[in-house]
This record gives structure tokens, C-alpha cells and sequence, in this order.
């Protein structure tokens, strides 16, 4: 037979199959077991019926959420202590800042690669063309022009990506410091990499 598993509040939690007699095992610990065809996903027992959430809430229900949130009837409970949502937004800022220092960066009146190969492709390269001597290098732009780049025009290169890297990451530790001075897990929520 079908069946459900429903918390408290109504919230389907599991479904399945199983034999009869076994039903009641899965119950208890603040959970019930109920007979029924139900998907967790899309609806909730609301203590008599299993009602379907309209489409733009089962939509929600399918969005990846950090530990310490908890569905509920048709939203996300935020449940997480102070310092789990501090570790967790520092995740969030770390990855962001990852990301934006691999997006690229202007100079010489183009946009370069940035992500970690091009960072140490770049300084090898000057740090080749200070030892052997080479006046000038090929090299490639973000949307694949191929340049032609002197030994100042290479170090001008190279100065604009750490300063592309450092202007990331004084944003991050900025974050960082914001993040550990809040007093509230809205006030924690409420930063983000963009505002």
C-alpha cells in the first residue's frame, strides 16, 4: 500500500510503499503515518486532507536551503543559530569572492582571464620575459584576440589582475568583519556579496 508520513504541522516529510501491518513503524517521534498517495513535494496534510500547493509554492519547496531551515506549510523557517548563519553566509562570501576574481578584469583597454591558470600564466610570463629578455608577447584576451604585448604592457597587465584580486578579497574580509560584528541572524542574512 501508499503511504505518508506527516510532522505536527502537516508537513509531508516521506512517502512510500510498504505492507500494512508495517505502517505504524513509521511513526513516531512527533511523526504520523497515514495511508495515501501523497508527494512530499507538492503537498501537505492539512489534518483531515492532502491539500497540493499552488505551482509558485511547490517551486519553493524545491529550493536548496542550508542546514537549520525547516519547510513549513508553504515557506522555509529559518531555525539557525547566530553562528551557524554566520558560517554559512562566510561560505557564501568566500565562494562569491571566488567567483568574481575568475570573472575577468580590464586593462589595456580589454577584458582578461582571470581564473587561477590565467593568474599564474600571467606572472609567469612576465616573470619570463624579465629573465630572458623578450620585448614583447602573444596573448590572448577574454573573447579570444590574440595581442601583441610589450614588456611594460605585460607588467601594466599584471599590476591591474592583483589589484582586480585585491579589490576582491578587501571586499571579502570587509564582509568578514560585517558578518562577525552582527547580533542577528536578519541582520547576517541581510549581507550579501552584491549590496
Amino acid at each position: 500500500m501508499r503511504y505518508f508520513v506527516h510532522d505536527a504541522d502537516g508537513n509531508i516529510v516521506s512517502a512510500g510503499e510498504c505492507q500494512p501491518q508495517n505502517l505504524d513503524a513509521f511513526g513516531g517521534n512527533g511523526l504520523t503515518a497515514r495511508a495515501g498517495d501523497s508527494d512530499p513535494w507538492t503537498q501537505y496534510f492539512d489534518g483531515e486532507n492532502l491539500v497540493t500547493y499552488p505551482a509558485e509554492i511547490a517551486v519553493l519547496r524545491r529550493e536548496q536551503k542550508p542546514a537549520g531551515f525547516r519547510w513549513s506549510r508553504g515557506h522555509w523557517l529559518d531555525e539557525r543559530s547566530l553562528e551557524q548563519a554566520k558560517a554559512q553566509k562566510w561560505e557564501e562570501i568566500k565562494r562569491a569572492r571566488r567567483k568574481a576574481e575568475s570573472a575577468g578584469f580590464f586593462a589595456e583597454g580589454r577584458v582578461w582571464d582571470s581564473n587561477d591558470r590565467s593568474q599564474q600564466q600571467i606572472a609567469m610570463a612576465v616573470q619570463d620575459m624579465d629573465h630572458s629578455g623578450q620585448d614583447w608577447v602573444k596573448w590572448k584576451s577574454a573573447d579570444n584576440q590574440v595581442v601583441t604585448l610589450d614588456t611594460m604592457q605585460m607588467r601594466g597587465l599584471l599590476q591591474a589582475l592583483r589589484s582586480h584580486i585585491q579589490d576582491r578579497r578587501n571586499r571579502a574580509e570587509d564582509l568578514r568583519w560585517r558578518i562577525e560584528s552582527a547580533t542577528s541572524v536578519a541582520e547576517v542574512t541581510a549581507l550579501s556579496w552584491e549590496g
